[in-house]
């Protein structure tokens, strides 16, 4: 079985998989949401707070590029927007929302409307890991800007949570290479705002 996962608008041969690092999140939501996506191509309609939060991103994205960097605690440094990642090695892509570079490190930057969840440090890891290699520079933590007082959280990252990335993004090409339907251990409450729960019987 060839996997199919789209990355520039073609299919990729098998030996050069390359897993969109948003799903890293929606893996530890639900494992089923990567096979329902990736291998059988469902696109249900996309609940509203998907919307309101690619809204909120470009909002702040917008007010970001006029102020300075001193709300990150940074007195010098450049901020780049949607930087594009890709590393065949971890096996991983994506599109960071924003990078601060100063000389001699990085740290990526995310916009979350609603409160960080375990999936979205996962996430925010992965891109750290990448960005750092894209850049050539040391990145020990990210920033993510969340909710309305948009004051960044600062996260250091754990060796751990480099390990966790690896671990996921293995388990989620494992899960498409098998064809099966993952066993889920979300719970009734994300059960209930899941636009995939129609096509799970066993909930």
């Amino acid at each position: 079985m060839t996997i199919t996962i789209l990355m520039t608008g073609k299919k990729v041969a098998q030996s050069n998989v390359s897993v969109p690092i948003h799903y890293l999140r929606q893996h530890i939501f639900c494992p089923r949401i990567p096979y329902y996506e990736l291998l059988l191509e469902l696109k249900p309609t996309k609940p509203i707070w998907t919307k309101q939060g690619l809204t909120y991103e470009k909002i702040q994205q917008h007010l970001f590029k006029r102020r300075s960097l001193s709300r990150f605690n940074l007195l010098t440094g450049k901020l780049h927007f949607k930087v594009p990642l890709q590393d065949d090695e971890l096996q991983l892509h994506g599109i960071m929302d924003g990078v601060i570079e100063t000389n001699d490190e990085i740290f990526p930057v995310d916009f979350k409307l609603y409160n960080i969840k375990k999936g979205d440090i996962a996430q925010l890891t992965a891109y750290s890991m990448l960005a750092s290699k894209h850049f050539n520079k040391k990145c020990n933590s990210f920033f993510i800007i969340t909710g309305n007082s948009h004051k960044p959280y600062h996260h250091v990252i754990q060796e751990k949570e480099k390990l966790l990335v690896k671990q996921i993004t293995l388990k989620i090409i494992a899960n498409l290479r098998n064809g099966l339907k993952p066993n889920s251990s979300a719970t009734q409450n994300q059960c209930s705002q899941c636009e995939y729960l129609n096509y799970c019987n066993d909930r």
